[in-house]
């Protein structure tokens, strides 16, 4: 963990090395974890983690699609904001209203 995360992240890359040949040790590790996630699943005390898994892992389909609404809404309102704060009368001389809601791009 150490090898691969923090000395990578905090200490080779901002010292401009390369750090290429190490992240290639991550896909390792994530092997490594498949694995063990392998090997638990045999255990009979982790059925209902299991479960609760598989669920979770059966309904990622609807949690992407709840998601891509939540975001389109979002994405609606936050024009609208943006056309209604900065676009009105009593904030047209404020800068910083301007700025951040002056228009959409």
């Amino acid at each position: 963990v150490f090898v691969t995360g923090v000395l990578t992240q905090w200490v080779m890359a901002p010292a401009q090395m390369d750090v290429e040949f190490l992240q290639m040790f991550t896909v390792l590790r994530a092997l490594r974890l498949i694995r063990l996630a392998r090997a638990v699943r045999l255990i009979p005390s982790f059925k209902e983690m299991w479960l609760l898994l598989r669920g979770l892992t059966d309904s990622l389909r609807t949690l992407f699609w709840t998601m891509v609404i939540i975001f389109c809404v979002l994405y609606v309102f936050a024009i609208a904001a943006t056309e209604m704060i900065g676009k009105h009368e009593s904030f047209q001389e404020d800068e910083a209203v301007q700025l951040l809601f002056g228009d959409l791009l």
